[in-house]
């Protein structure tokens, strides 16, 4: 049997861990179907990174789903969720994120930075 105990102090020293994109993105999720689970509200459930695919698509995976039904294939918004090194209103991002709320059926997205959240209406595609 190992003794973990004995080398902990070496795999302290080797160990980095941070906080990231993806574990924010997990944290807003659970805060947004806690928020949701109190009723009153029209969205079905909160989901992440599940695949949507428009005919003649890409599939893509927007960070945060929130569904009015799901299994009608009708969202309410998704989310880009970015560090706030990138701008809220990136250009890049909100085409990314327009063309996922798109995939989804979605007439509303979100672009957060983690600092600053901008709600968007869907542009109809070109």
């Amino acid at each position: 049997m190992v003794d973990f105990t004995r080398h902990s102090s070496i795999i302290r020293k080797m160990s980095k861990i941070q906080s990231n994109e993806r574990e924010f993105t997990s944290q807003v999720i659970v805060w947004l179907n806690e928020f949701i689970s109190g009723g009153s509200y029209p969205f079905e459930n909160i989901t992440g990174e599940t695949s949507v695919k428009a005919p003649g698509e890409t599939t893509k995976f927007p960070d945060v789903q929130v569904w009015l039904n799901r299994s009608a294939k009708q969202g309410f918004c998704g989310w880009e969720l970015k560090p706030p090194s990138i701008p809220a209103d990136d250009p890049t991002m909100l085409e990314n994120a327009a063309a996922k709320a798109r995939a989804m059926n979605a007439d509303h997205f979100v672009t957060w930075n983690m600092r600053n959240a901008i709600l968007w209406r869907t542009p109809h595609a070109l």
